[in-house]
C-alpha cells in the first residue's frame, strides 16, 4: 500500500471516510500553496478599499495611500515576528499613509483572498484612524499601539 505523507489513514478505511479525509487534505493544502497576490494586485485591493471610506478621511492626507515594495521589522521585535503593516506619516511636506508589501506578504501569506482583503481593510483603517485622530488632536489609538507593544515586551521577556 503507497501511503501519501501528508494523510493519515486506518489500515481498511471505508471509502467514504478516505474520501472526505482527501478533501479536506486538499482543501487546507490549495489554502496553503495558493501565492500571495502581486504588489499590483494588492494595489488595485487597496484602491477598493479606499473608495469604500468618505472623501472627508481624505482631507490633509496630501501624500496619499503609498505601497512600498518593502519589508519593514519593528524595531522592538524580538526575532522575525513582529512587522510594520503601515505607517501614517507627518511632516513639513504634509501627511500620508505607507503600506509595506513584503510584510504584508509575510504576515499574511496563507490567507485565501477574502480574508486577505478583510486583513488589508483593517489595516487601511488602522492608518486612518492614526489620521483622524492626528487631525483631531486625539491620540486612543496610539495609546493602544503602546499597550499592544508592551504586552509584546511582556510576552518576549525571559521568564
Amino acid at each position: 500500500m503507497i501511503r501519501d505523507p501528508h494523510l493519515v489513514f486506518d489500515e481498511a478505511p471505508c471509502v467514504k471516510e478516505t474520501k472526505v479525509r482527501i478533501k479536506a487534505q486538499t482543501i487546507r493544502q490549495e489554502r496553503i500553496i495558493m501565492d500571495f497576490p502581486s504588489i499590483e494586485r494588492i494595489n488595485e485591493i487597496l484602491d477598493e478599499l479606499a473608495e469604500e471610506l468618505p472623501p472627508i478621511f481624505f482631507e490633509k492626507l496630501n501624500l496619499g495611500i503609498v505601497l512600498l515594495d518593502e519589508m519593514k521589522r519593528h524595531p522592538a521585535s524580538q526575532g522575525d515576528d513582529l512587522w510594520i503593516l503601515g505607517e501614517y506619516t507627518r511632516g513639513p511636506i504634509g501627511n500620508g499613509i505607507r503600506l509595506y508589501y513584503l510584510s504584508l506578504k509575510t504576515v499574511f501569506n496563507r490567507l485565501d483572498e477574502q480574508s486577505l482583503v478583510e486583513k488589508l481593510r483593517g489595516v487601511l483603517r488602522h492608518e486612518f484612524r492614526h489620521h483622524l485622530e492626528f487631525l483631531s488632536g486625539e491620540r486612543g489609538l496610539e495609546i493602544e499601539d503602546e499597550a499592544f507593544l508592551k504586552a509584546y515586551q511582556n510576552r518576549k521577556r525571559p521568564k
